[in-house]
């Protein structure tokens, strides 16, 4: 082990740490919830200050996720206190290109590169670069990079990954790259475990790939207008479209097919798994090339050896480009508490019971300069009603 990771490892176990970022989750929690507090043990001094971010510019060099998820974590709860420091910037500003996450630099400053130091400019331009999607302006993260790459020189493969990864725009993109190799000659499918996705992925496909050449289709019968003009396609099928599609031999040959939620396959709760078995079973008996997305679940590999198929071919990635701060609010008892990425449970000190219409003013909070919400649980209907 170098002598930086031994740094990290020991920045990683270091109870200071731990003591400073449950002291960056409370500061934040309280200011999400509007909580007057006049506890000095909870505001940060000035070389607490410092040192935090010191710990997120060593750990957003870590070779493993925790440490880059947790200098992310560091900068994410800082940012609405000390966006306009110098020193948060230049810290955030490393942190944020070591990990590639590069639309939220534009966060930080107007002024591009005004923050930067040598090594972070000649950094942002190689991965800007080099890391390019095949989208206009939109950028890999490292981890997404890493991944992007090994689906290249893939046949086939299976990854998993935190929801908020991004697996979508990977697929996406990948699709985008075999149509630009292989020069428009493949049909492909992407396999959904319900018809409420289906409009879902074809919308999104329309809108991101623009060749001409291809017809995004959700139904296994091809129109004949389509076939006299030498389309080629991406379907969107669940299993039973798929299995319709491939029992009639002058369909289309599919080359490629991707399957999205993967878990699904061998989940003992989902009375459709074996459904979703068959019709990827099918698809390989027919040298279909597979590739597999599943949410964050430590063996990847296992849909690999379901089919018979090299298990070094697949990736569990741990990074995330969202940062999370996950609160339990008890409306019944008026107990709140958030978890701590150290594990610890933390209550704070917000009276709901004081406010009137309550849970619609949480909705409208967590809503505020976001494209979605949450999942937010209530205890009864009548709480459902009055945040709708």
């Amino acid at each position: 082990m170098s002598w930086f990771n031994k740094l990290i490892s020991q920045a990683l176990s270091d109870p200071y740490l731990d003591d400073l970022l449950v002291k960056a989750e409370t500061n934040y929690a309280n200011h999400f919830f509007d909580i007057q507090c006049s506890d000095e043990t909870i505001t940060f001094s000035d070389k607490e200050y410092h040192d935090i971010l010191r710990f997120a510019d060593i750990l957003c060099r870590s070779e493993i996720a925790e440490g880059r998820n947790k200098a992310y974590k560091i900068v994410s709860l800082l940012y609405d206190f000390y966006n306009d420091e110098p020193f948060f910037k230049c810290c955030a500003d490393a942190v944020l290109t070591k990990l590639g996450i590069f639309p939220a630099l534009s966060l930080l400053s107007k002024q591009n590169n005004a923050y930067s130091t040598t090594e972070i400019l000649l950094e942002k331009v190689v991965k800007e670069t080099y890391q390019a999607s095949p989208f206009e302006g939109k950028i890999f993260t490292d981890a997404q990079y890493g991944l992007f790459e090994k689906l290249k020189n893939s046949n086939h493969y299976s990854f998993s990954g935190p929801t908020s990864f991004g697996k979508s725009f990977i697929m996406e993109a990948f699709i985008n790259h075999i149509i630009e190799e292989r020069n428009s000659a493949d049909n492909m499918v992407i396999l959904v475990p319900t018809r409420a996705l289906i409009n879902q992925v074809s919308k999104k496909l329309k809108q991101e790939i623009r060749n001409t050449k291809y017809k995004v289709l959700t139904h296994p019968v091809v129109p004949p207008m389509y076939q006299s003009k030498d389309y080629k396609y991406i379907f969107v099928f669940t299993p039973e479209r798929w299995i319709s599609y491939i029992s009639e031999n002058s369909n289309p040959v599919v080359t490629y097919m991707f399957i999205d939620e993967a878990h699904k396959i061998v989940s003992k709760k989902d009375s459709r798994a074996p459904l979703y078995y068959h019709a990827i079973l099918l698809a390989e008996r027919k040298s279909v090339n597979l590739f597999f997305a599943s949410p964050n679940i430590p063996n990847a590999e296992v849909f690999l050896q379901l089919f018979e198929k090299s298990q070094d071919e697949s990736m569990v990635i741990q990074d995330s480009p969202v940062a999370q701060n996950r609160y339990y609010i008890d409306f019944i008892t008026n107990k709140a508490m958030f978890f701590s990425d150290t594990g610890k449970e933390i209550s704070i000190a917000y009276d709901a019971s004081k406010e009137s219409g309550y849970l619609g003013k949480l909705f409208t909070k967590l809503g505020k300069d976001c494209h979605g919400l949450p999942p937010i649980f209530v205890p009864s209907t009548e709480l459902v009603e009055e945040a709708s």
